[in-house]
Order: C-alpha cells, then structure tokens, then sequence
C-alpha cells in the first residue's frame, strides 16, 4: 500500500483502537493475528519496540515502533 492509501485509512477510521491497529499492521508489519495479541506486557516504550510472542512459525521477535504509535497507544491507555 502506498502512504496516501494508508493516510486515507488512518483519517477514516472513527475510533482511537482502529487507528492503533491500522498503525500496529501497517507500521510494525504485524500479521492480524500478531496485532490481536499485543499485551502491554509486550510493549517496550523506553525501547521503542514490541515482543511479538509465537508470531509466524511459533517464534518471537522484536519489532520497532514509532513515537506517533506510541503516542496513540498511551492514549489509547
């Protein structure tokens, strides 16, 4: 997807956790399933990343977030 076309979902989108997902997905590269097990537990704001536990293959990694999702995500909190 192109900036514009995730620009156009992010200002479509009404409420505060749809925009977090769309973030989460698009941002981070998380799979839907990735992005409906996030914990707060598995976020690292002083690091910027998040543990994606038992992600595709049944493994763990870590992925980078960015200070405007984290914004979003404390907020949402």
């Amino acid at each position: 997807m192109s900036k514009s076309e995730v620009w156009s979902m992010l200002q479509g989108a009404k409420l505060l956790k749809h925009k977090i997902l769309i973030g989460l997905l698009y941002g981070c590269g998380l799979r839907c399933m990735e992005a409906r097990s996030v914990r707060l537990q598995d976020l690292d704001f002083d690091r910027k990343q998040l543990k994606v536990v038992q992600g595709k293959g049944k493994k763990d990694r870590y992925v980078p977030l960015s200070v405007h999702l984290i914004r979003g995500v404390k907020k949402y909190i």
